[in-house]
């Protein structure tokens, strides 16, 4: 009964702490919201790979991300990316859930990214 009773105790405390390690993590995913397949995509340092139109890759772990990141994205027939000049003052985001939104217009001429903020 005692050693089913420490091994009880032992995994609600393991399972405490890895609750809270997951508090204090960032969680990305990005969003294909145009209508035009993405052959590869990057988020700052983080390869999504392919997302299909209007889709959503899973989300990931990441050790810092930011507000405006770095982004690149290649389809068949173009290559976009943006890369800020330098992220000196910028914040980085609070732990949490996030997706990055990526929006192509069909001629490939513009590419957005917004951000939000997941419940």
């Amino acid at each position: 009964m005692v050693r089913l009773l420490s091994v009880a105790v032992f995994l609600f405390t393991l399972g405490c702490s890895l609750v809270q390690d997951r508090s204090d993590t960032v969680w990305i995913r990005v969003e294909n919201a145009s209508s035009i397949a993405f052959e590869s995509v990057w988020i700052g340092p983080e390869d999504f790979g392919e997302l299909a139109p209007e889709s959503t890759s899973e989300y990931r772990v990441v050790e810092v991300a930011y507000r405006d990141p770095g982004f690149a994205v290649q389809t068949a027939a173009e290559s976009l990316e943006f890369y800020p000049i330098d992220y000196m003052g910028a914040p980085t985001l609070s732990p949490g859930r996030y997706t990055y939104i990526l929006i192509a217009n069909p001629d490939l001429t513009e590419l957005d990214l917004a951000l939000i903020e997941d419940g």
